[in-house]
């Protein structure tokens, strides 16, 4: 071992001793050094994606450690080889990659109908269009179908709803619903599957024999250019064999950042819809039809209060109806105008205070009785894991700081430990009530 190899090592020791043994396995272990040159580290990567992920997540940590083993400011990192995607081949129908005969989990929440998707003038346009998607499908013009609108509104709620029409239609369609984020978990598996030579050409063939792709919250893959590209092909495929795309998103395809172009060039070759923030009517409607599904009784005037004072989203018009059927549980009484004006006053109180960092990191800390210092540290105690994600949720919910923000917010952590402890947050509320009771008391000491 030459003695640059030797320091080469020591570089990728100190590394290791500073993370998680998964992480150093995935992302160091494959970095191939090649020498020095004019004053530079030469290191080489196998692929453009793994470049693009090491630079973005791990740079300073390598140019700290080459300097202080190397005594060098620079790093030149080369990539092996450039993966071309390419459409799969099919053997029998030109262009057209033949259906895997195994079981197929479509993702798709039996819950999200066109029957429970309470209609009015803010989601009309987006209703008529995805019901007419759903009963035709693959003949119409709109694909791909881009739905875009604040969080909250609805939108995961109608494409859900057109690909259960789809099925019910012809059971035998492979319809997906996936989330940007998922897409981009399976892609960097697959694409850093080292081990299986055959796993990134299965990744795309799988995509490639979907008849409608549903990516919800595609904004999620901004910046991510190996994700995008490989989007880009699985599009061009789908669309060249008319199967149907729809995308959901934050905000529209022209305020999209951190998309290359070509990308955000296909996301508007189909139509284009915003649904909007339900009026008041509609949220009257909402209302109605969230107390007969749950056998409340809302008075009258308890439905007009909410309609007129919570007018930002249907999550949340859905989430005061679940506060109040709570509290009215707990008090063993029936819910009153009093108890309505109390529990809305402190959402509105939480959607107008400026909520910021120092605020729900200060508040979390508070509850579950942690310094800062505890916080921000390295351990895996439950109490203090727990905190850091319901930490990271309510800033991604509250703020509108990104994800690789939140993680340097939170002990310097990459903006894949934010997402995974946002995902895990969503689900414990799904999946445990006394949770999701946690969460609502630490939003309410937000707003004191």
């Amino acid at each position: 071992m030459t003695n640059d190899t030797q320091k080469w090592s020591t570089v990728l020791e100190t590394i290791r001793s500073g993370m998680p043994p998964a992480t150093y396995k995935t992302w160091f272990e494959h970095i191939t050094y090649l020498g020095t040159d004019d004053n530079k580290v030469q290191l080489q990567v196998p692929n453009e994606f793994f470049y693009e992920y090491l630079v973005h997540n791990f740079s300073q940590i390598l140019l700290e450690g080459v300097n202080k083993v190397f005594g060098l400011n620079n790093i030149d990192i080369k990539i092996k080889e450039e993966r071309e995607i390419k459409p799969a081949e099919d053997k029998k129908k030109k262009g057209d990659a033949p259906a895997p005969k195994v079981p197929f989990d479509t993702h798709l929440s039996q819950t999200y109908t066109f029957d429970n998707f309470v209609k009015g003038e803010a989601n009309k346009l987006a209703h008529s269009i995805a019901m007419t998607i759903a009963t035709k499908p693959m003949q119409t013009a709109f694909n791909p179908f881009f739905l875009y609108g604040d969080s909250g509104v609805g939108k995961s709620h109608l494409v859900n709803a057109i690909g259960l029409k789809m099925l019910q239609k012809d059971p035998n369609k492979r319809v997906l619903y996936i989330s940007a984020h998922d897409f981009f978990v399976q892609y960097t598996h697959a694409a850093t599957n080292f081990e299986d030579k055959h796993a990134f050409n299965n990744f795309m063939y799988f995509y490639q024999s979907i008849d409608c792709l549903i990516v919800d919250d595609i904004h999620e893959v901004s910046g991510k250019k190996g994700t995008q590209e490989a989007l880009f092909n699985i599009f061009n495929h789908l669309q060249r064999n008319g199967r149907q795309i729809i995308f959901t998103s934050d905000k529209a395809p022209a305020q999209l950042q951190g998309f290359e172009p070509r990308v955000s060039s296909r996301f508007v070759m189909g139509v284009t819809v915003e649904l909007q923030r339900p009026d008041h009517q509609l949220r009257r409607n909402i209302l109605k039809a969230k107390s007969r599904k749950n056998r409340l009784n809302l008075p009258s005037d308890v439905i007009d209060y909410i309609a007129e004072h919570v007018t930002t989203n249907v999550r949340d018009l859905e989430g005061i109806v679940n506060t109040l059927l709570l509290q009215s549980i707990v008090e063993n009484g029936d819910i009153t105008l009093e108890m309505t004006e109390k529990t809305v006053s402190r959402l509105v109180r939480l959607r107008t205070k400026k909520v910021t960092p120092e605020l729900v990191v200060g508040t979390v800390c508070k509850h579950f009785k942690l310094t800062q210092r505890e916080f921000n540290s390295p351990s895996r105690k439950a109490s203090i894991v727990t905190a850091r994600q319901i930490a990271m949720f309510l800033l991604q919910k509250h703020t509108d700081m990104s994800t690789p923000q939140i993680g340097l917010h939170i002990g310097r952590r990459d903006h894949t430990t934010v997402l995974h402890a946002i995902r895990q947050v969503e689900k414990k509320i799904k999946a445990q009530p006394g949770y999701k009771e946690e969460i609502q008391s630490i939003e309410q000491e937000m707003t004191k």
